[in-house]
């Protein structure tokens, strides 16, 4: 573990069960993990509560602890939202487009909870590989779903998100949208004297956000979704709610020359009202101003794929077919892919197999010279997980090949 930082090391088993794999990410008051669920040989995250300002390890690296008694009140609060998070996200279990929750429990003197481990990428990852905007159409798919999953929230649970952005949105490899961060959601309540606390991010939280008094609902989900989806569009932030109010206008999807539908626009603009009563105050009604039907949608996918960089320097691209084995060697008869040029690869030197249930690439070598992962040598017949991050090198390694997934 660095000094400078809360990560439990690698390796670390939590209930007998859970084992740390690497951070995933880290905010103001957790991190994230990528970990395996040992009794039921899955992968999963677990998120560890860990306010970064006011905690601190023990000496055995593992322990959490406030750093003084004076912020141990502090400390305890953001435990017990914390644990609201966890109970918020048990309620949604039954709605497919958010995040699943598998077991929470206190341990090492703070709180974690274990959810479905999402592979794939955030709204904003999407956005910046593919030139830093996506076209409308492609989008609606994803815009139709997450608005359904919200209205089931909103009407089924009377809870509101509260921090809904491109960091909040994950698409799976097989094209579904996920609602993470429920941090800061709240249950619905009808009291007039009702204060919540602030919190927002600049250009994507409606104005009512933005004092604790503020009359939030499914309202300000809306405007936050449709800020979501404008920005990743146009590839444009909407300025924020306060410059608004002082005067700072925002241009209309239909007048950016992308290709938006008039109507489309028009259900952006009411979505993005800035007085939430003259807001679309539900995600039902946003849907049918979209006037988008389901049946017909498309969807993109992640698809596996090979890229083998030849002795030459010429690199190819190979799309793989899931859950098939692909044998790559010298010989035109035995092997689907052919690596050429190195007389140290064998007839059939190796098997690369990617698994869509478990979403892994698996290697395995069945060579005489043998096939490395980052210049380390595999067990012959043995087999090993393999990644975007690694490098394949094989024979005299000559041959350099990496594992990867493409969105198409």
């Amino acid at each position: 573990m660095r000094q400078d930082s809360l990560e439990l090391a690698k390796g670390t088993f939590l209930q007998n069960q859970y084992r740390l794999q690497e951070p995933l990410g880290a905010g103001g008051f957790g991190i994230t993990y990528k970990a395996m669920d040992t009794l039921n040989n899955i992968p999963c995250a677990i998120k560890e509560y860990a306010p970064m300002e006011i905690a601190m390890r023990a000496p055995n690296g593992v322990m959490l602890q406030p750093k003084s008694e004076d912020t141990r009140g502090i400390y305890e609060h953001g435990r017990k939202r914390f644990l609201e998070e966890a109970s918020i996200l048990k309620s949604l279990q039954n709605i497919q487009a958010v995040v699943k929750i598998l077991d929470y429990f206190n341990a090492n003197g703070t709180s974690y909870f274990v959810m479905e481990y999402l592979d794939g990428i955030t709204l904003k990852g999407l956005m910046r590989s593919m030139g830093g905007r996506i076209p409308y159409d492609q989008l609606m798919p994803l815009l139709f779903e997450l608005c359904d999953a919200l209205e089931k929230v909103h009407v089924g649970k009377k809870i509101f998100h509260r921090d809904i952005s491109p960091e909040n949105i994950i698409i799976m490899t097989n094209g579904h949208g996920k609602l993470i961060d429920f941090g800061n959601a709240k249950y619905m309540i009808n009291r007039s004297d009702q204060k919540l606390s602030v919190v927002l991010k600049p250009g994507f939280a409606p104005f009512e956000q933005y004092s604790s008094k503020g009359n939030q609902g499914s309202y300000t989900d809306v405007y936050s979704l449709a800020a979501t989806f404008y920005y990743a569009i146009s590839g444009k932030m909407l300025p924020q709610a306060p410059e608004r109010i002082a005067g700072t206008p925002y241009v209309k999807l239909k007048d950016m020359n992308i290709g938006v539908p008039v109507y489309i626009s028009d259900a952006f603009d009411r979505a993005l009202e800035l007085r939430y009563s003259d807001r679309t105050q539900t995600m039902q009604e946003f849907m049918k101003d979209l006037q988008w039907e389901p049946a017909v949608e498309t969807r993109s996918a992640w698809y596996p794929y090979l890229d083998v960089q030849e002795i030459t320097g010429q690199i190819s691209r190979y799309k793989l077919p899931p859950n098939t084995p692909i044998m790559l060697g010298r010989s035109k008869h035995q092997s689907q892919i052919l690596l050429e040029g190195d007389p140290f690869v064998s007839n059939k030197h190796c098997e690369i197999f990617y698994d869509s249930m478990e979403l892994q690439f698996y290697i395995q070598d069945h060579s005489t010279n043998g096939t490395y992962i980052n210049g380390t040598r595999l067990e012959k017949d043995k087999i090993y997980i393999v990644d975007d991050r690694q490098v394949i090198t094989v024979g005299n390694q000559k041959i350099y090949i990496k594992v990867g997934r493409i969105y198409e």
